[in-house]
């Protein structure tokens, strides 16, 4: 499982305990609104809004890391023919601190080379040059094909 999808997985387990935290203090916002004490209870409520969006946020990041995940295995499949030619792969290597090695492609004479997967948006768009076609191309900011460099 490569960094990306792990961190993925911890945002989303950030999520559920803000959701949940923000579910409870409402449910007790309530209980002590109804039992008199309406200050306190709006409180609660207010402290439930806030845990609301905080566990949107950590949804927010744990999307942004399912792209990274994806483009990685992306990468992966890509990579693979390379196999048949003598290289050997590596994905997902361990890096002391923050992160890791996306890829490491090792080729026949021993050489290596290191791969870190980046993600850009990406609209699907009709090549010019195959019109009805479906060919996808990545289109920078400027809205021209190839020009995200």
């Amino acid at each position: 499982m490569n960094y990306a999808r792990r961190q993925q997985y911890r945002r989303l387990a950030h999520a559920g305990k803000a959701a949940l935290a923000s579910v409870i203090a409402a449910l007790l916002g309530f209980l002590v609104a109804s039992a008199g004490a309406a200050v306190l209870g709006g409180l609660l409520f207010l402290m439930a809004a806030g845990l609301g969006f905080y566990a949107r946020r950590w949804l927010s990041l744990a999307g942004r890391s399912r792209v990274g995940a994806r483009s990685e295995d992306e990468v992966q499949r890509a990579l693979a023919p390379l196999v048949a030619e003598g290289w050997r792969l590596r994905h997902s290597l361990r890096w002391h601190g923050r992160g890791d090695i996306d890829s490491v492609a090792i080729a026949p004479t021993g050489v290596a080379v290191a791969i870190e997967t980046k993600c850009a948006a990406r609209r699907p768009a009709v090549s010019p040059a195959q019109p009805g076609g479906t060919r996808r191309e990545v289109l920078g900011s400027n809205g021209l094909p190839g020009s995200e460099r």
